[in-house]
């Protein structure tokens, strides 16, 4: 335990703000110095006069357009954050100031760069070049510090990095195509397939005659990004700290997980899901997707330099600094459009207002790819029409004749699940049609259960090619059971970094602890339902993560980690309860939850 702790705080450290700081921060500075002395050494190079200003003219733009762009950044982030206007809202006499605004910062900069370059010679330049190389041989010490405080810090990293993914063995010789599919927000008392009393789930149900079905799993975090991704890389969300926008994959975090594994075992991986709720790119997940909604994932020269050399964080955070300058700058120059990620975002609540690919659609491109492939794919999709809290089923089957006029309405959520189980046998059907069915393993998933809750049971059915595996797993199970299960199949042995267990080797344990967690103080309102976390309760040492809860058995248990109340719950129709004698006491309980806390680097003193 110690030898783990030890190598889990080296990588915090590794991958903590202070390399994003150096690896981003000062290698642009260094990159923007460089450039700059340049110009200065061709500036001094004998020659006319006012070819030395020129040169010195040009290489002061440089300093003074990145600080320039830096600054509006600033400014922009400052007053959306605190006052709920910026760039992205600006529209007419509004949008033309802050070009005003960009133009009068490069100004302001360019002076006082030229101040500082002391670029203005005298009638004979000798009397100036003197004080000049002085200040030259000043800047270029200053770029050679920041260049290896980056060299340091970047050796750091590269030293803790050694076995970065932890394959142990290669596939074996069967590779089927590998289908993860969710449906967002299911719950498994409204689906028959496991007892619940209206029909929502016919397909699901003969899916899993010679499927393997999860009687009680569970869900490893509250939102869909802390969970899909803990799906993906089979690491806790405390240790990943990727919970709840706009928290993003770091250091090694970055790089290990199961799409990764697939693509280097020769399989084309893709994710079809919905930006800024799933999205590789967005959390910064490398080196495993070759197609992102639709965006090849071949990166580029900045990015790729930096994979090959382990500065991932700064090869993620660097072309995105560069991307959200460049359109905050055509936006106010009314050159284009900027993008809004909030109204993206909302438009997945109503497939009316969507502008985005919709359930079909992505069900219609998963079926196209795999009829058309000649290699193994390993396709990640994410459904979205049973995202509450409001519903819009294709068809309005327990609902009809109704009009949803409140949120969470129980009939249209059972459409909206029925609507889930068509897109499944539909799926089915057509690989059956195409001949790929008995090559294909299936996998149906649920990110959380409705109303982002973390105590009841989610749906988790295999199907493997030939039927191999069928039967039912009736002690607890979770997501992070998932990718070790995948790996298992294909005769790979789980990285030492992978969370979860096989369920392909029998009955997990049935004392075994499912810990999840989960985010307090996020508001959703009307018309909108934009989400965001109150930033009062976001804070140290905790930060997003606002519980922790912990199912053993029929029992769940829960720690809010913003008032420290500890509570104690029995889960809504398990099928495996333990004796109660078997149970873990209260106190066994509470510090198995504040070790995991202090296992992934939080300060737990607060709880002790």
């Amino acid at each position: 335990m110690a030898v783990l702790c030890d190598q889990a705080v080296l990588h915090r450290l590794a991958s903590d703000g202070r390399e994003v700081f150096l690896l981003t921060g000062l290698t642009l500075a260094a990159i923007t110095l460089t450039c700059f002395l340049i110009f200065r050494i061709l500036g001094c190079i004998p020659g006319p006069t006012n070819r030395w200003q020129i040169f010195q003219l040009i290489g002061g733009l440089i300093p003074a357009l990145s600080a320039a762009a830096l600054s509006l950044l600033l400014i922009d982030n400052f007053t959306y954050t605190v006052f709920n206007f910026g760039v992205v809202t600006s529209q007419g006499a509004v949008r033309t100031g802050y070009a005003v605004l960009a133009i009068l910062l490069l100004v302001l900069w360019y002076r006082q760069v030229l101040i500082n370059a002391n670029s203005k010679p005298a009638a004979d330049p000798a009397v100036h070049r003197p004080h000049s190389f002085r200040r030259w041989n000043a800047a270029s010490g200053l770029a050679a510090v920041l260049i290896a405080a980056s060299l340091v810090v970047g050796s750091i990293r590269f030293l803790t990095t050694a076995d970065l993914v932890g394959e142990k063995s290669a596939a074996s010789g069967r590779q089927p195509h590998i289908i993860l599919l969710g449906g967002d927000g299911t719950d498994s008392k409204n689906m028959s397939l496991y007892g619940y009393g209206r029909e929502t789930t016919p397909r699901l149900e003969q899916l899993a005659e010679d499927g393997l079905l999860a009687e009680n799993n569970y869900t490893n975090a509250a939102h869909t990004t802390g969970s899909v991704f803990s799906i993906l890389t089979g690491k806790y969300p405390a240790e990943t700290r990727l919970l709840y926008s706009p928290n993003i994959l770091q250091g090694l975090d970055a790089i290990q997980h199961l799409p990764g594994i697939l693509q280097r075992a020769g399989y084309t991986t893709v994710q079809i899901t919905f930006p800024y709720y799933i999205d590789a790119n967005a959390v910064n997940l490398q080196e495993g997707f070759d197609e992102v909604n639709g965006l090849s994932q071949d990166p580029g020269g900045l990015s790729r330099f930096a994979r090959q050399i382990h500065w991932e964080d700064a090869g993620y955070f660097l072309p995105r600094l560069s991307e959200r300058i460049f359109d905050r700058l055509l936006h106010v120059f009314f050159i284009r459009e900027m993008p809004d990620p909030y109204h993206e975002v909302i438009q997945a609540v109503d497939p009316n207002r969507m502008a985005k690919m919709t359930d079909l659609a992505r069900m219609g491109k998963l079926t196209r790819m795999l009829r058309e492939s000649d290699r193994p794919l390993f396709v990640h999709v994410h459904l979205m029409d049973s995202h509450g809290p409001r519903f819009y089923p294709r068809k309005q089957v327990f609902s009809a004749g109704e009009t949803q006029d409140r949120d969470w309405m129980q009939d249209f959520f059972d459409d909206a699940i029925l609507d889930f189980d068509t897109y499944v046998g539909d799926f089915v059907k057509d690989l059956e049609t195409a001949g790929i069915w008995d090559d294909t393993l299936l996998i149906v998933y649920s990110d959380h259960a409705d109303g982002w809750r973390t105590n009841d049971r989610i749906p988790l059915l295999f199907h493997f090619p030939g039927g191999e595996y069928a039967g039912r797993i009736r002690n607890n199970t979770q997501n992070l059971d998932i990718s070790p299960t995948v790996l298992d199949y294909l005769g790979m042995e789980k990285p030492d970094w992978m969370s979860g267990k096989s369920l392909l080797s029998g009955e997990p344990p049935a004392l075994r602890p499912i810990i999840s967690a989960g985010v307090v103080g996020v508001n959703c309102k009307p018309p909108d339902w934009w989400c965001v976390i109150d930033p009062s309760i976001s804070r140290p040492p905790f930060y997003q993560f606002g519980h922790l809860q912990v199912v053993v058995c029929q029992n769940q248990y829960s720690l809010n980690l913003v008032n420290f109340y500890f509570s104690e719950t029995k889960v809504d129709g398990h099928t495996a309860p333990c004796p109660a004698d078997d149970l873990p006491a209260l106190r066994e309980i509470r510090m198995l939850m504040i070790e995991h806390l202090r296992v992934n680097g939080f300060d737990v003193s607060s709880l002790e």
